[in-house]
């Protein structure tokens, strides 16, 4: 509303200070928490209430939580601060409430949060995390995903990335003032693990990151549709070499997200995208669609890329493991015989997989998880996915877990 002055009563000092104050309003007003960011197509939205799947076991922890295709906020890899004199779970603390100011800066809150991955240094904390998930997320709880991996900051022991549900609508993918990304509403394209070798961590890093990008253009998304590229590395000491050669890859100050964790596996480094597909890019055959990428053959286990079409639903299922008393030929057989009726109770099923990341400990056996996903999967629709070389998978007593996303069964139905 405004309000009608008679200026010819206004002193002209007066004057200038109410167009000074104009112009800085004006100025900070895209900064401020809330704001529709560029590219918006309007004001920020309401929220419907996310569905989820709370579990009775694990308090904190929702075994899966179905968003809509809507507005998601990527955040970066949030590390604590005053980390030296501070215990895992007053760094968990600390983190979760600084996300809470960064999500209501996207227009979000902790009741929008749809995932969490959290990362421990010492997989002994994993107790004391989790009792801070559980007093913080009583009934609103998000999925969790744990792993292990060390940390740049000295005396850091746990770090935080999230994806949650923002309320505004970007019609692009938007970078935000804290180093996340806004993911718009629309097809999603999710590229699977690619590892390019090179001489050294530096060019392996180059030549794998110009593959992505080339996979990328050809499923119909730019450069500028990239929200969240994740990177698996080792030495995980390498991790500034890493990013110097990912940041120029994007104009200056509109690098995505870059969430770097340690693998263990021979090659320096896999990495993988989520990212916008173009709304000119040619129509999709089904709301979940399994391309076949030029120079990379078709495999039963798993495909290079999965794409969602515009109005899908997505569903983040918690990490699934198989439980203290499981030997490691077990384990992989029974993450997967759970993973089933967690699929069922969420509406979804085994053709349904969009994305899945296996994070292997050194005592679990590959040829376990091959064998197991030839059971389970449709050969000519495996979900994209990464197997993860990692020291700890962030659970003390297991050397494997799986989390996942997929489609709801209501909104991308498939012929027997």
């Amino acid at each position: 509303m405004s309000l009608p002055v008679d200026t010819r009563s206004v002193r002209p000092s007066t004057m200038l200070r109410l167009a000074a104050l104009i112009t800085v309003t004006a100025i900070l007003a895209p900064l401020m928490p809330g704001a529709t960011p560029p590219g918006s197509t309007g004001a920020p939205a309401e929220i419907a209430p996310l569905q989820r799947g709370l579990s009775a076991t694990t308090p904190g922890q929702a075994e899966f939580v179905r968003a809509p295709d809507t507005t998601l906020y990527f955040s970066p890899h949030l590390l604590p601060a005053g980390a030296e004199a501070s215990d895992a779970a007053a760094q968990l603390s600390g983190i979760l409430d600084d996300l809470g100011q960064r999500l209501r800066a996207v227009a979000s809150d902790e009741r929008q949060l749809v995932r969490l991955t959290i990362t421990l240094v010492d997989e002994s904390d994993h107790a004391a995390a989790a009792d801070v998930l559980a007093q913080r997320f009583p009934d609103h709880a998000p999925a969790v995903t744990w792993q292990g991996s060390p940390l740049t900051r000295p005396g850091a022991r746990v770090a935080v990335e999230a994806i949650a549900v923002s309320a505004q609508r970007p019609d692009m993918t938007t970078l935000t003032a804290d180093g996340g990304a806004l993911l718009p509403a629309g097809s999603r394209i999710f590229l699977s693990g690619q590892a390019e070798r090179g001489s050294d961590v530096a060019s392996s890093v180059a030549l794998t990151m110009a593959s992505l990008l080339r996979s990328a253009k050809e499923l119909g998304a730019a450069p500028a549709g990239v929200a969240q590229i994740r990177v698996f590395l080792q030495p995980f000491s390498s991790r500034d070499d890493a990013l110097a050669q990912i940041v120029p890859l994007f104009p200056a100050g509109k690098c995505p997200p870059v969430i770097v964790t340690e693998w263990t596996l021979p090659l320096p480094v896999e990495i993988e995208m989520i990212v916008a597909r173009d709304r000119g890019a040619a129509k999709l055959e089904a709301p979940l669609t399994f391309p076949v990428l030029a120079g990379k053959p078709r495999s039963p286990r798993f495909s290079h890329a999965a794409i969602v079409d515009t109005g899908v639903p997505l569903l983040f299922l918690s990490d699934i493991e198989a439980g203290p008393d499981a030997s490691p030929t077990e384990e992989w057989p029974t993450i997967f015989a759970r993973l089933g009726p967690t699929l069922g109770r969420a509406g979804s099923s085994f053709r349904l997989l969009v994305k899945a990341t296996y994070l292997l400990e050194d005592g679990s056996p590959r040829n376990s998880l091959n064998d197991t996903r030839a059971v389970y999967y449709d050969p000519l629709r495996p979900p994209a996915a990464s197997a993860v070389g990692v020291r700890s998978v962030g659970i003390p007593g297991r050397a494997a877990s799986l989390d996942m996303i997929a489609v709801p069964r209501d909104a991308a139905p498939l012929t027997p």
